[in-house]
């Protein structure tokens, strides 16, 4: 299993360490790295898919309040404010997350191929996204036409 290094210099995380120190920061760095999620990551990307738009059901499911009355967004960030007691605003934890997803993808050799993409995510909890590209999937890619 790869270790995830969250302070490595190309990361550029600086800005985010006050979150990854919080409670919050490190339920969502345990949570990005377990296998279902990693999973979920790769595929998007060898699919060439949003990664966030590819856990947003993992989110919800994780983190979000169980009110079917509200909408997905609406229930995961209700779920941070209510987990947790002090929280950032819910698009800086979105960001958190997005660089969480960074972290990850770039361990695995993947880079940004799009930034501020459209997320095309069903649930509405992410409206864009970073799309990243891997050389390795693009030979698999190639080799299968």
């Amino acid at each position: 299993m790869l270790q995830y290094d969250f302070y490595e210099a190309r990361m550029k995380t600086k800005k985010y360490e006050n979150i990854f120190a919080s409670d919050v920061g490190q339920d969502l760095w345990n949570f990005i790295q377990e296998e279902t999620v990693v999973r979920s990551l790769l595929l998007a990307t060898h699919l060439n898919k949003s990664p966030v738009a590819a856990i947003s059901d993992l989110i919800l499911a994780r983190f979000g309040v169980k009110d079917h009355n509200l909408t997905p967004r609406k229930r995961v960030e209700n779920g941070f404010a209510t987990r947790y007691h002090t929280t950032p605003h819910f698009d800086r934890i979105k960001q958190f997350i997005g660089v969480l997803v960074k972290v990850i993808l770039y361990s695995h050799g993947c880079t940004i191929s799009s930034r501020n993409a459209s997320s095309n995510d069903p649930l509405k909890i992410f409206s864009n996204s970073a799309r990243y590209d891997n050389p390795n999937f693009r030979k698999l890619r190639d080799s299968a036409r």
